[in-house]
């Protein structure tokens, strides 16, 4: 029960984090416009899935005996600022399209609130004034969660001499309802060196000090269904349309996110409760991909023709690099351990978990 308990909540998180079905009318601005509006509309919540990944590895710089290990449960609450749950419009570099009179600048994104962004107009010639207006649409509402929960299991086992290590592994699992259609899968390692017991000046003094690596990857994909009919082309003759696309049944957006984090983590035991800090070089990586055939919109001259386009964006959002800082206590109750903690880097975050482990 615990089991599923937790491949329930990871599905729920890549339900929350992923963008909700109408995000999809970003390709009605074609394909240039489109990247600029889907990497900024995105961007925060693949931020925070990155630093999700980077939490909760180690609650103590003590390493395990031989053959010790824990079992633990814990989840990260990553807080997205005010500052990144909204975006202007009026800063991007649109071919296609330009934003109605009066219907404001600033869009939600992903992390922003559940209500629709400017009105967005699509021209058959943008900059000409006279050009005509094939349609309009809302940029999408956010999801109205700006705290992005990510929940982690993970072992972790002494195997060499003042070594641990962590292993993070769940298999794709799969969630459907009647809007779309997720997947998700997740593996990670890490390793912790306890160096301070080969020095010979640090190994007495009343603490304990350690080195650490960690890397962990999501994949995660969100399915669509947006055809032809999704575009509002009524004030067109049907005659002046010509419609060259055909429909699949393949449309899906995917998340591919890397963590890599590296540093020192320091603590200190008095009785059963620990403190515990760490200092480390903290990098995100994401790449997201809309794949399947789209409706695509072209001027025809007199007409306007519909082609299908495969797989029309590919974002790289690049590798976001910072110093991350993490201060904790846990406390030690039998074979139980509970521990909580903040971090903070890009973003602030917020972890808590329990472990059940021995030596």
């Amino acid at each position: 029960m615990k089991r599923i308990s937790f491949l329930f909540a990871l599905l729920l998180t890549f339900k929350l984090a992923l963008p909700q079905g109408d995000v999809i009318d970003f390709i009605k601005a074609g394909t240039h416009d489109a990247e600029i509006l889907f990497e900024n509309y995105l961007d925060p919540y693949a931020m925070a899935l990155g630093e999700g990944l980077n939490n909760g590895w180690f609650q103590t710089a003590e390493t395990h005996k031989f053959l010790g290990f824990d079992i633990s449960l814990n989840i990260t609450g990553i807080q997205i600022p005010s500052s990144d749950k909204v975006f202007d419009l009026n800063g991007l570099s649109f071919t296609n399209m330009k934003l109605a009179p009066n219907s404001g600048t600033l869009a939600p994104t992903v992390a922003g609130d559940d209500m629709p962004g400017p009105e967005i107009i699509v021209f058959r010639e943008p900059n000409n004034p006279a050009s005509e207006e094939l349609f309009r649409f809302n940029s999408p509402e956010g999801s109205g969660y700006d705290m992005v929960p990510v929940p982690m299991a993970q072992i972790s086992f002494g195997l060499i001499p003042h070594t641990d290590i962590v292993g993070r592994y769940v298999p794709d699992l799969e969630f459907s309802n009647t809007d779309d259609d997720v997947t998700v899968g997740l593996k990670g390692i890490g390793l912790k060196h306890n160096f301070k017991e080969w020095v010979p000046f640090l190994k007495h003094l009343p603490f304990d000090a350690s080195l650490f690596f960690t890397y962990a990857k999501i994949n995660a994909e969100v399915g669509f269904d947006f055809t032809r009919d999704d575009y509002d082309l009524s004030s067109i003759p049907p005659e002046r349309i010509q419609n060259n696309y055909v429909h699949n049944n393949d449309q899906r957006l995917t998340f591919d996110t890397k963590a890599y984090k590296y540093g020192l983590i320091v603590s200190k035991k008095v009785g059963i409760l620990t403190v515990f800090g760490s200092v480390g070089n903290n990098t995100t990586e994401t790449n997201i991909d809309l794949l399947g055939n789209y409706p695509i919109l072209e001027d025809g001259g007199t007409e306007v023709i519909i082609n299908g386009e495969k797989d029309p964006l590919s974002l790289d959002l690049g590798s976001a690099t910072n110093i991350a800082y993490n201060g904790g206590l846990r406390l030690k109750l039998a074979f139980f351990k509970i521990y909580a903690s903040v971090n903070r880097a890009q973003y602030t975050s917020f972890n808590a978990g329990i472990a059940l482990g021995a030596r």
